[in-house]
């Protein structure tokens, strides 16, 4: 994978100037960041009030109530994830088919976050 990412990145003007117009050409390194954030989000866990009684897997989550969202667990749940403890980048690479929306949450879930979405390069 080192290789494949110093291959990439190689024949690329990462100066100043032309940084930024880079970070489209490099597919393998995004994915590779991709998956390193699936497996080791930032955010171990994403906390809300219930701003309403609800229901979430057969559970009352009653108003006012703290939940938490672990993405170091999500991102390892079998259901969501094929071969869900290996490093496997290609998951994110174009073609593949994108994660459920809520089920790859390295920086938590929101406006902001829309942006780092897989595929929405």
């Amino acid at each position: 994978m080192q290789t494949r990412i110093a291959a990439e990145v190689a024949p690329i003007d990462l100066g100043p100037e032309r940084a930024a117009d880079a970070l489209t050409r490099l597919v393998y390194t995004r994915a590779t960041v991709q998956e390193a954030l699936r497996l080791y989000p930032p955010a171990y866990g994403i906390f809300r009030v219930a701003r309403k009684s609800d229901e979430a897997g057969g559970i009352a989550i009653p108003k006012g109530a703290i939940v938490m969202v672990a993405p170091w667990l999500l991102h390892r749940h079998r259901r969501f994830w094929r071969d869900p403890d290996r490093f496997d980048p290609t998951r994110f690479l174009p073609g593949a088919a994108p994660p459920d929306r809520f089920a790859y949450l390295p920086f938590g879930i929101g406006l902001r976050a829309s942006a780092l979405a897989p595929n929405s390069r």
